[in-house]
């Protein structure tokens, strides 16, 4: 939003000079591009989020280019305001500067990180900013800033003893006069972890990013003649993009959501979010409807799902969540798409990547259950092919949008045997080795299984096959070819033998889970839209049914992957003076 603010006032040609659209254009690179920013760039980014903050606070303003939902706009203005008022307090321009260099060398370090070889060269003319960065961890201001530089950086690059020049003395003048980048600080996620005791050097704010090979070899402009300094390359970069807002003036929205994604796009897919019917006209009173639900889109050209993917499900969590809002295309141009970054080295191809999520081992299985096509991306050559999901670019995927045919459907025994491992998956995750650089995630609940099933009924699964699957599931024991599956990650030849319809079948009891899946299952049948075809009375009833929520202030990472099947709920009230509680394992397991 900051960004974009900062990108209007430099299309306001009325008010604009040089000197003011060189301080704009500043204040973008650094607070687009940089982790340290001189002190007249800062000044021009709190202006900036105090207009923000004004804009936001008025409920009937919309900004030119973005539509914030009522919702959310008290939140994203205290987060504005806490940019303002506490992050350059917590974080000092020496800890960033710390951080930089901390994490840079972690990095560096990684068994993961290219090596230099494989990198593409460094772009012409950086060659000093990029030593300064390295030195001080800050890159050099435009010209018109020198005036107001109190650490005259460019007469320091300039002067023929740099990078010698770079005293104890200066970078103190640097420490106590530049400012920090505030714009990448959650406040809320620095205060939970300082409640767990952690420094602030240590705090998980991951500022490890080469500027240099990140910024000058991705910005898509002709690169500047006898350039000097990254914000050279910047520079022609944001009026580029400025001109092209300028032209495009009333047609590009950005409508900022504040929520978890997988459910965001679901109740878009759903037709069930309701917060958008809240959105502010210009010229409205403050008790006039908002605009209607039906001025915002359902379906995209694109879904960029960046890596979130690896923390929600991964491929999974994409064909449910994702490819139902992407609009349908048999030609690949319309796509949604994501990458494995987390822990790439755990899997040894994208087939086994699939498997360990969808529990499929191929695409023609992938197609008989989601109507998606994989579009392959090649790999770089620089990586052996035990490290080839490195190399891996973003994965693509098209919606294919139609029923699947019956006779391409899957067949019902494996149709059963696929529902009923997803189940035993999500109910008793394998055991992982944590703390783990290649953990590999287990986020889904037992809801997954409705929304599949859901999933399967709307692309043409015959609904008596779905009803029986949740019969069985219901009435439990199960019989089943499906077992607990044990190997972290799953392969595709685990996937494979999970679904081979020669495996006997077996008894399994689903006691442990019941009341869970009782409960869901009452839940979950209007939006499915058939019934059982018996256990009728094992649902718990709509209104007996209470929601419950808890707030943990904070969960250290190792405790998060803890297997915990008994919630517990006590009153402490009710226990009168018994001293200190004690730990209620032991006791619930007399």
């Amino acid at each position: 939003m900051l960004v974009f603010l900062l990108l209007e006032e430099l299309t306001d040609k009325r008010s604009l000079n040089q000197e003011k659209a060189e301080e704009i254009l500043a204040t973008l690179f650094y607070t687009f591009m940089n982790h340290i920013m001189p002190p007249q760039a800062y000044k021009k980014l709190q202006m900036t989020i105090t207009k923000a903050i004004r804009l936001l606070a008025q409920p009937t303003t919309t900004l030119s280019w973005f539509d914030v939902l009522q919702k959310d706009r008290g939140a994203v203005i205290k987060a504005l305001t806490l940019w303002q008022h506490k992050t350059s307090q917590m974080f000092s321009t020496n800890t960033f500067r710390l951080k930089i260099a901390i994490d840079t060398a972690n990095q560096s370090m990684s068994p993961w990180t290219p090596e230099p070889g494989d990198m593409p060269p460094p772009a012409k003319g950086l060659a000093k900013d990029k030593i300064l960065y390295d030195r001080a961890g800050i890159t050099l201001p435009p010209p018109s800033f020198s005036n107001q530089d109190p650490i005259k950086a460019r007469e320091l690059v300039a002067d023929k003893s740099f990078p010698k020049n770079i005293t104890a003395s200066w970078l103190s003048k640097l420490d106590s006069t530049w400012m920090p980048n505030v714009t990448p600080i959650d406040v809320d996620q620095v205060n939970q972890q300082a409640k767990a005791g952690i420094p602030t050097e240590l705090m998980d704010i991951d500022l490890a990013t080469d500027l240099f090979a990140q910024w000058a070899d991705y910005i898509q402009t002709p690169h500047p003649r006898n350039s000097k300094c990254l914000y050279d390359y910047a520079e022609g970069y944001f009026l580029v993009l400025a001109s092209a807002l300028t032209h495009l003036r009333g047609r590009p929205r950005v409508e900022p959501i504040l929520g978890e994604m997988c459910e965001t796009f679901e109740k878009m897919r759903l037709g069930v979010y309701t917060d958008r019917k809240n959105k502010p006209v210009p010229g409205q009173t403050g008790d006039s409807p908002g605009k209607p639900a039906e001025d915002y889109p359902t379906v995209y050209n694109r879904v960029h799902l960046s890596n979130v993917t690896d923390y929600t499900g991964c491929s999974l969590s994409a064909l449910l969540f994702a490819a139902p809002i992407t609009r349908t295309s048999i030609d690949g141009h319309d796509t949604f798409a994501f990458k494995c970054l987390r822990n790439p080295p755990a899997f040894d191809k994208v087939d086994d990547y699939n498997s360990e999520y969808n529990l499929l081992p191929d695409d023609s299985s992938t197609q008989k259950v989601f109507p998606c096509k994989f579009q392959r991306k090649a790999r770089l050559p620089v990586y052996p092919p035990g490290m080839a999901m490195i190399a891996e670019d973003y994965m693509h995927w098209s919606n294919l949008g139609t029923k699947i045919e019956f006779d391409k459907l899957m067949d019902r025994p494996s149709l059963t045997t696929w529902i009923h491992a997803l189940l035993l998956k999500a109910a008793i995750p394998a055991e992982r080795m944590v703390p783990d650089t290649l953990l590999v995630m287990s986020p889904f609940n037992l809801t997954v299984m409705f929304r599949v099933l859901l999933h399967l009924k709307g692309v043409g699964y015959p609904i008596h096959w779905l009803s029986e699957i949740l019969t069985n599931i219901i009435t439990s024991p199960l019989e089943t070819r499906a077992t607990h599956v044990s190997s972290v990650p799953v392969t595709v030849a685990d996937a494979k033998r999970m679904l081979d319809k020669s495996r006997p079948l077996q008894k399994i009891s689903l006691k442990p889970f019941m009341a869970d899946l009782t409960t869901l299952t009452s839940i979950w049948q209007p939006a499915l839209g058939f019934g059982l075809f018996k256990g009728h009375e094992l649902l718990p009833k709509p209104k007996d049914i209470k929601k419950y929520s808890i707030d943990f202030e904070y969960v250290r990472f190792e405790n998060a992957f803890e297997k915990t099947f008994v919630l517990v709920f006590m009153d402490a009230n009710l226990l009168g003076r018994t001293g200190p509680l004690i730990p209620l394992r032991p006791l619930l397991c007399q």
